[in-house]
């Protein structure tokens, strides 16, 4: 019956590219890799569906790197990665060949949870690869210190959305204990930041301190964040910010935010801007690989 179905798609379809409601409804009826046998026109559609994101945890997703690597003509179809693998023991050097043979295409990196800290050299290195990442998420991972925050994130110049990490030192590198250290600015394209609890202030000084400051439409926190120090941001932003979404996880989250506003209201400056903002209060999101 199956092989039927398929004949006849063949038969309707052999010239005719799919549009996106086609596809949908096909894929609820077949697998994805039988709408790729329909014909030529359809394989590419399947593809872009079969290839979009890998998952380097994955049985399927190391799957579809085995192929990736061996078939460059399916490498452009990938765009969104997950690395590197969640088990210790499996971070190995070998994982920087495989990066190099597929980042040039992939725009989207999930860097989630992971100690860079026990990131071999080359697997270090290795990020630096992923030359068009313009969306980067670093929820839970954790860095040696800032300076090494700061020299990740800058070396992706197209990034627009961004969710920083926590770093085990954030003081050491701004003066404190040593001469001043000058960063390199954030993103020139970046529209949309993920503040992480602990190093808030170090992410605020560098965004302020740079020669311009980004066009950030959208800063996203956790209720821990300083509300004093993310006031300091988003007066910084004036009339670009949008979108304020403060994740709550406690009772101190609306004395926080209570703090905030009373804070923001007192500066006449951030009057005019306070009725152009979206504030999203939603419950707390635990942190998920």
């Amino acid at each position: 019956m199956r092989s039927a179905f398929l004949q006849n798609l063949k038969s309707r379809f052999s010239n005719t590219s799919p549009t996106k409601m086609r596809m949908t409804i096909l894929v609820g009826l077949l697998s994805i890799v039988n709408c790729a046998l329909v014909c030529k026109a359809w394989t590419g559609h399947a593809r872009s569906h079969l290839y979009y994101a890998a998952n380097i945890n994955g049985f399927r997703g190391l799957s579809q790197l085995e192929r990736l690597c061996k078939y460059t003509h399916l490498r452009p179809f990938l765009q969104e990665f997950t690395w590197p693998r969640e088990s210790m023991l499996s971070l190995n050097a070998s994982d920087a060949d495989i990066i190099k043979d597929i980042s040039p295409t992939v725009t989207q990196l999930r860097f989630r949870g992971v100690d860079h800290r026990c990131l071999e050299p080359r697997l270090q290195e290795a990020m630096s690869t992923f030359t068009k990442i313009n969306k980067l998420d670093m929820t839970g991972s954790i860095f040696q210190n800032w300076t090494a925050v700061v020299r990740v994130v800058s070396s992706f110049p197209l990034l627009a959305t961004l969710a920083m990490p926590i770093t085990s030192t954030c003081q050491d590198d701004d003066g404190f204990n040593g001469p001043r250290i000058s960063y390199p600015p954030p993103p020139g394209h970046l529209v949309h930041i993920t503040l992480a609890s602990g190093c808030e202030a170090e992410t605020v000084s560098w965004i302020r301190k740079g020669p311009s400051i980004p066009n950030i439409q959208t800063v996203e926190v956790e209720s821990k964040i300083d509300s004093k120090v993310l006031a300091k941001l988003l007066r910084s932003l004036g009339g670009r910010l949008r979108h304020l979404i403060i994740h709550i996880d406690s009772n101190r989250a609306c004395s926080q935010f209570r703090l905030l506003k009373t804070y923001l209201i007192e500066h006449h400056s951030w009057r005019e801007y306070l009725g152009s903002i979206s504030i999203l209060l939603s419950p707390h999101r635990k942190y998920c690989p």
